[in-house]
């Protein structure tokens, strides 16, 4: 707590800096979708989306404007980054780490101005870099306790791994190659092995419904699979008169 207090403080000024917040550059096409503009689909997570507008709608009902939607937005969202790095830090206290090294990993964290900066942006990647985190640190947690699991331990992976993989597209491709590495390599985590079917299974579910119960217009795999060639692609339509 008092390493998520120190962080809160010091990451203020960089939030009232760029108070209400930085409307990422996945944004603007998310809210055309949660304003009806145009159709939704799937190129931008569904759950980023719809936590998004719950937000922005919220702040146009409360207080008559969409800025005030961002700025709870991006303040509950630098709230989550810094508690996911502070119980990041208190898992490396639990696992003995010598304190020098805390210490400098804390203040590179404290004052590094990129993790500032987009803690308080409106891009998907940031809620994800947060459950992933903890996704990472339950598998983690799971493989070295050498005591017998707990049903809170199964629900808490299972958890973080859904939402690992609901806030990100590509996130069920991370929870696929795990399930793979556990089948070859720990066999005997069968509970493990349990869990991330479960997340696997569910986060499918979450998909095929969302297309073909609620419409929701589906992307081309190919294209979230070659981020280097979109990148390629946006640069030329930009710049075709240049050429």
């Amino acid at each position: 707590m008092i390493l998520w207090a120190i962080l809160l403080v010091c990451w203020t000024p960089t939030y009232l800096a760029y108070f209400p917040g930085i409307f990422g550059y996945d944004a603007p096409n998310q809210m055309q979708q949660i304003l009806g503009l145009i159709p939704i689909s799937a190129h931008h997570p569904l759950t980023h989306t719809a936590i998004l507008g719950v937000f922005l709608e919220g702040g146009k009902l409360l207080f008559g404007d969409y800025n005030s939607g961002v700025a709870a937005f991006c303040l509950m969202q630098g709230i989550a980054v810094t508690g996911s790095i502070a119980y990041a830090f208190l898992l490396m206290k639990m696992k003995k780490t010598p304190f020098p090294i805390m210490i400098v990993c804390f203040l590179g964290c404290v004052f590094h101005p990129l993790l500032q900066v987009l803690a308080f942006n409106t891009t998907k990647d940031i809620l994800f870099g947060v459950v992933f985190l903890h996704f990472t640190i339950r598998c983690y947690l799971w493989l070295t306790k050498q005591e017998e699991k707990t049903k809170k331990d199964m629900f808490w992976l299972i958890f973080w791994g859904i939402m690992t993989c609901l806030l990100r597209n590509q996130g069920k491709y991370i929870v696929l190659v795990l399930l793979v590495l556990c089948l070859l390599i720990c066999r005997k985590e069968r509970k493990f092995f349990i869990s991330l079917g479960t997340v696997v299974i569910i986060s499918q579910l979450f998909f095929t419904i969302s297309t073909n119960v609620f419409g929701v217009v589906k992307t081309d795999v190919r294209e979230m699979l070659s981020i280097p060639i979109q990148q390629m692609a946006f640069v030329c339509s930009q710049h075709m008169e240049d050429g």
